[in-house]
């Protein structure tokens, strides 16, 4: 969870934003030897894993971009998903994302930053998301990407 900026002085962007993983960036999350694991087999089961960390990752975050649209997006818009593969999800092997949850650079929406009640609301937000990312599973769905 990280607080957005810009330095660029005439820019007055806001809103929150969920990064997730490119899944064109390839980890290696199994090493031969190391893992317990076959070396021929290492490379198909870091194929399947990256597929599967991946696409959970898409899911939670589309997950946790809804629930802070639900608590906040009256009051900050939704600057939608993103990827990227910043230092911060690209060395996970679980899913993993980035949430954005404002702009500190514009005054305004630092203002809103600087509240308790607004921050409860944005952690309610997240919250919801990954309840609901929990409860895919917990009801033996898989969750997909569409």
């Amino acid at each position: 969870v990280h607080a957005n900026s810009t330095m660029n002085r005439a820019a007055r962007p806001t809103g929150f934003e969920v990064w997730y993983l490119p899944p064109e960036y390839k980890r290696t999350l199994l090493e031969g030897g190391k893992d317990g694991v076959d070396e021929e087999m290492v490379p198909i089961l870091n194929s399947m894993l990256e597929e599967e960390i991946t696409v959970e990752s898409i899911v939670l975050a589309r997950d946790i971009l809804a629930g802070l649209d639900a608590a906040v997006g009256s009051l900050s818009p939704s600057r939608g998903l993103k990827e990227e593969s910043w230092y911060v999800v690209r060395n996970t092997k679980m899913p993993a994302v980035l949430i954005e949850v404002g702009f500190i650079s514009t005054p305004e929406e630092a203002a809103r930053l600087a509240q308790p009640a607004y921050l409860k609301q944005l952690a309610e937000g997240i919250y919801s998301g990954v309840r609901a990312f929990i409860s895919r599973f917990e009801r033996g769905g898989s969750p997909r990407v569409q």
